[in-house]
C-alpha cells in the first residue's frame, strides 16, 4: 500500500529532476551558443577593422 503510494511519487520526483537537468544544459548550451555569437562579432569586427585600415591604407 505504501510503497504503491510512493511510487508514482519518486518517479514524478526523478522526472522532474531530469527534466531540470535537461532545462538547465539548454541554458548552458543557449549560453556557449550566445558566446560564439558575440565571438563571431568580434571577428566580424576585427576582420572589418583590418579591411578598412587596409582600404584606408591601399587608397592613401
Amino acid at each position: 500500500m505504501v510503497s504503491a503510494s510512493f511510487a508514482p511519487e519518486t518517479s514524478f520526483l526523478t522526472w522532474g529532476f531530469a527534466a531540470s537537468g535537461f532545462f538547465a544544459a539548454g541554458f548552458f548550451a543557449a549560453g556557449f551558443f550566445a558566446a560564439g555569437f558575440f565571438a563571431a562579432g568580434f571577428f566580424a569586427a576585427g576582420f572589418f577593422a583590418v579591411l578598412s585600415c587596409f582600404f584606408i591604407f591601399v587608397c592613401s
